[in-house]
């Protein structure tokens, strides 16, 4: 083929695509590669609360409300308790890592602070890597929680619960209820001082051949978690220390005995009279002694103040002492 002939052949080609181009037919072919480009696709991840899948009292799990995980602590006697708490954190978005709180609660309906009193919650502290135990991993699918919180003696023996509400990030929320037992204590301070239970009763210096009224005044106080409905008490003779040549006898007197407790200076009003024999233990007063509601206990019912009578006949001089016993009578049991 010559020269001449190629470049005729180019000619006809160039003028068949200038025809192509210019039919109506092929307008999509046109468009297509005038206006080829990129477009963006958008969804949204929602939010997704955190969920409280395990929750530990002193590394015992807590189970569900009737379940049969229920761990116990018992309380100290007139004093606080320190108990630990722990929560293990889901959260499917991976920002678990936000903020808890535990709410300690009698009522197992408690769903947040309206059921719970605030008084008794505390913030939780998130701690990184604490995963080995209570299971997760440190990649903020999974996050721990722990609080400890200051038990006092005197709250309610019986079931209690723990509302762990969890926060992440985004300020979402979910709350799981879990229970736990406040142990029972059964106790007793006299006397009772300045916050703690002392040795010695003082009945200070009596009269010969009379009645001495008043004497010992001392407090005694429910330092446990139950009412106490029969409080009993006894006494041994007085003697003469450290010879112990002199006694003061509790003996029958004017139709009781020579020795009695009470909660006034007034013997005549409804005194409990002690006999010395070790089987006969006198309940006073007759209500017994009811749980404190808080430190103070204002209750006069729970912390009350008792006095002691004594008559004594003609003995030698000196200083007398004898041992007060006192005890809890009947079986406690949680309200």
């Amino acid at each position: 083929m010559t020269a001449r002939s190629i470049f005729l052949l180019l000619c006809v080609i160039i003028v068949i695509f200038l025809l192509i181009f210019r039919f109506t037919g092929f307008e999509n072919i046109k468009k297509i590669a005038e206006n080829l480009g990129v477009a963006i696709g958008r969804l949204t991840v929602p939010g997704v609360s955190p969920q409280v899948i395990t929750v530990y009292l002193e590394d015992n799990l807590c189970d569900e409300p009737g379940g049969a995980n229920q761990p116990r602590v018992s309380p100290l006697e007139n004093s606080y308790r320190q108990i630990r708490f722990n929560a293990t954190v889901y959260d499917i978005n991976g920002d678990c890592n936000g903020t808890a709180t535990f709410y300690i609660c009698m009522n197992e309906t408690a769903v947040g602070p309206t059921f719970c009193s605030a008084d008794y919650s505390v913030q939780a502290v998130n701690v990184p890597g604490a995963y080995a135990q209570y299971g997760g991993s440190s990649n903020n699918l999974y996050c721990n929680f722990t609080a400890t919180y200051d038990l006092p003696y005197f709250r309610k023996c019986g079931n209690w619960y723990v509302n762990v509400t969890a926060f992440d990030v985004e300020g979402h929320s979910n709350s799981t209820v879990r229970w736990w037992k406040d142990n029972l204590l059964g106790a007793v301070g006299y006397p009772y001082s300045n916050g703690i239970v002392e040795e010695l009763v003082y009945m200070g210096t009596v009269i010969l051949g009379q009645w001495n009224l008043g004497m010992g005044q001392n407090w005694t106080k429910n330092t446990g978690n139950v009412n106490i409905t029969s409080l009993v008490w006894n006494a041994t003779n007085f003697t003469l220390v450290p010879s112990g040549a002199g006694v003061i006898p509790i003996i029958p007197f004017q139709g009781n005995t020579t020795f009695a407790v009470d909660d006034d200076t007034n013997i005549m009003n409804g005194a409990g009279y002690i006999n010395e024999r070790p089987s006969v233990q006198i309940q006073f007063p007759s209500y017994g002694l009811y749980r404190c509601e808080d430190f103070g206990c204002t209750s006069s019912r729970a912390m009350y103040r008792l006095w002691w009578h004594i008559y004594v006949p003609s003995v030698p001089s000196g200083i007398y002492e004898n041992t007060i016993q006192y005890d809890i009578l009947d079986t406690l049991t949680c309200d």
